[in-house]
């Protein structure tokens, strides 16, 4: 038996079809592509410090071999400031160790015949990354030498199977305070189609579970949420006339 389709409903169904189509034939948005090797260099090297300067929440050794009276074990308050045996407060924040070293011996010097004392960095407070979204440990990491991306992201647990492994977000702020946020495919990572970028201090990674249009509009809108705030105000990521990176 034949059954005789309406000419409207037909009309509808072709109409249908011909949406559908052009949907899928649509292209996906452009993304910024992470920067190659030859125009971002600094990414994919180890970071190095230019200088060492004392920041809230560093340790400082401060040892005598001749004079061990003087040892101690000094830690940089939120005021910037430490305690010193006889010398009482002195602000050290952005000192290095050179600079502290040399004020220790004049001041010492007044109180002991020519000291003999070393100034160190013991421990960095801010040598710290933050790793969250869909990994499956969301998570503050310090930085014990180099790390780089994919073996941060082990570091979490790896990533959850909700996590779009296309697109994780690199946020870094520059030395200006602006913020720079790169998008890098993992899965070209893990291909070794393109190299593992190193991290450096206050790096946030985050893994997103959907596609993000807009990087950058999307970190300013969504980064007060997606960090805790106690890691933000420890990062010194405070949203004052904050500029984001292309």
């Amino acid at each position: 038996m034949r059954v005789q389709v309406p000419l409207a409903r037909i009309g509808a169904l072709s109409a249908m079809l011909l949406l559908l189509s052009a949907c899928a034939a649509k292209p996906a948005p452009d993304r910024a592509p992470f920067p190659t090797p030859q125009a971002a260099p600094d990414l994919y090297q180890a970071p190095m410090e230019a200088q060492t300067r004392f920041r809230i929440g560093d340790s400082i050794a401060v040892r005598s071999y001749y004079d061990p009276q003087f040892n101690q074990d000094l830690m940089v308050r939120p005021d910037g400031k430490v305690s010193l045996l006889l010398l009482g407060e002195l602000r050290v924040v952005d000192m290095t160790p050179g600079e502290l070293r040399a004020l220790l011996l004049r001041q010492y010097s007044k109180v002991a015949n020519a000291p003999d004392i070393t100034v160190s960095l013991a421990e960095s407070a801010d040598l710290e990354i933050f790793l969250g979204g869909e990994v499956k440990q969301p998570s503050v990491h310090r930085l014990k030498g180099s790390l780089t991306l994919l073996q941060s992201i082990s570091m979490a647990g790896g990533l959850l199977p909700t996590a779009n492994v296309h697109q994780v977000l690199l946020i870094r702020r520059d030395a200006t305070g602006s913020q720079d946020v790169f998008e890098v495919d993992l899965a070209r990572v893990l291909r070794n189609e393109i190299p593992d970028p190193y991290l450096r201090r206050h790096d946030l990674i985050y893994a997103p579970r959907t596609a993000i249009a807009d990087a950058n509009r999307w970190v300013t809108q969504h980064i007060d949420g997606i960090v805790p705030d106690s890691v933000l105000f420890s990062f010194g990521w405070v949203q004052q006339n904050t500029k984001l990176g292309q």
